[in-house]
């Protein structure tokens, strides 16, 4: 991810995506609730511009999840967000 705003999240990708896409985003978030509580941020949305190194996503909304620390798998100090993305065309 290169930035995100409360409009919508820039990701460098390698990948293919296309435009108009429907996404969504699954981002662990790097802060805990209440100082313990794992969370993740889920987001959808549409890709409105993509290129060889990045895509441009317009969010439709979006909500923060609890999840379970096995869920989040292993982090270390280098991995504060992490971005798994599910296409839909």
């Amino acid at each position: 991810m290169v930035n995100m705003s409360s409009g919508g999240v820039l990701v460098a990708s390698q990948d293919d995506v296309s435009l108009g896409s429907r996404v969504e985003m699954k981002i662990d978030w790097p802060v805990l609730l209440d100082g313990r509580v794992p969370l993740q941020l889920i987001a959808a949305g549409r890709v409105v511009r993509c290129d060889t190194s990045s895509f441009a996503t317009v969010l439709a909304g979006h909500q923060f999840r609890q999840v379970n620390d096995s869920d989040l798998g292993e982090r270390d100090a280098f991995d504060i967000l992490r971005l798994h993305i599910d296409s839909f065309t």
